[in-house]
């Protein structure tokens, strides 16, 4: 009995957090569509990437190599809360912005409580949401129970991808704005030049915060906190033109994708690139579902999912190029020696 309410939660989970994925990702198709077909078809491509690694989860899960690594139902709830709470205190009451205060919950939880800091940084990003779309304390606390309630049933599923914590979040908020009419905010696709801007520092934030977390050994909270705090009190100093806020907002996304462990990010360069998918997925993403905490999340867990796909099928195009690369330096090298 217990081993079927087991297998019953995974199935939940997987179902929820790949559905709520989906449910970004068809209005970023959607948006890259209206604006040019052209743009359509990388994103079609992550798309794609996408489901091949959710299909690979899914036979993972059906064959029973998921890890059993369920939580205490009390304490995933209590952390989840507490992490939501503190965070619309510090970035409303005490002004600091969701940014910094959803970084500031996560510095803090990996350094005083590191066995629950995922379950705070999680709750955190439900803190994110917009005090327009979510004005009242019933709101804020069905979004935090909903994503409670994922971060406990999905525990066992899609280990180790960036952006989970995000997406069981923005499952709790979408939840809560669909249950209370909440309306969810628009805005207008970035510009040309602000979106270079978003696909550098998209690439560089997640290959940093990689590097926090796996090469110095900080672990993926802090990892991305250190990023957060860094981007959220640094870049609103950007000149206007930069619109530096904006950019803090990448950077934090794009450290999502960054928390991914060595399995399913192996190399820097793996980061790099899915910071540089999560960068093109946030421009296409901006006119829908605003104000819900965790879209940004949402937008790292897809770049992850399609980050390793994608950096294989680049690779694999590549290698005949590599070759013809390596042959001609090594005619090269060899001239030059023997003269």
């Amino acid at each position: 009995m217990q081993k079927s309410v087991g297998v019953m939660l995974e199935h939940i989970g997987f179902t929820f957090l790949f559905g709520f994925t989906a449910l970004l990702m068809v209005h970023v198709q959607a948006h890259a569509v209206q604006y040019r077909i052209s743009y359509a078809v990388p994103i079609f491509i992550v798309l794609l990437a996408m489901l091949y690694s959710v299909a690979h989860e899914w036979v993972r899960m059906v064959r029973g190599k998921c890890p059993k690594c369920t939580p205490s139902i009390f304490s995933a709830f209590l952390a989840v809360t507490v992490g939501s709470l503190l965070t619309v205190f510090i970035a409303n009451r005490v002004g600091l912005g969701v940014v910094v205060a959803s970084s500031l919950v996560g510095f803090g939880a990996a350094l005083l409580f590191p066995k629950w800091a995922a379950a705070a940084f999680c709750g955190s990003f439900v803190g994110m949401l917009s005090p327009e779309s979510f004005p009242t304390l019933p709101q804020l606390l069905l979004a935090t129970f909903a994503a409670a309630a994922l971060f406990w049933a999905g525990a066992p599923v899609f280990v180790g991808f960036g952006g989970k914590l995000g997406t069981t979040a923005f499952f709790g908020c979408v939840v809560a704005a669909w249950f209370t009419n909440a309306p969810l905010l628009e805005a207008p696709l970035p510009s040309r030049q602000i979106a270079l801007l978003i696909l550098f520092v998209a690439a560089l934030s997640s290959a940093g915060a990689y590097v926090l977390s796996v090469r110095c050994k900080l672990g993926p909270v802090m990892g991305s906190a250190l990023v957060g705090l860094f981007a959220g009190l640094v870049f609103p100093w950007l000149p206007v033109w930069m619109n530096g806020p904006l950019l803090a907002v990448v950077a934090f996304c794009a450290s999502f994708a960054g928390m991914a462990n060595t399995e399913r990010m192996p190399t820097e360069s793996h980061a790099l690139l899915a910071g540089l998918i999560a960068g093109g997925v946030f421009v296409f993403a901006s006119p829908s579902l605003g104000g819900a905490g965790g879209k940004l999340g949402t937008i790292a867990f897809a770049s992850t999912l399609a980050a390793k796909p994608v950096g294989d099928l680049l690779f694999l195009l590549a290698r005949p190029h590599i070759k013809i690369a390596r042959a001609f330096a090594t005619a090269f090298l060899g001239n030059g020696v023997r003269d």
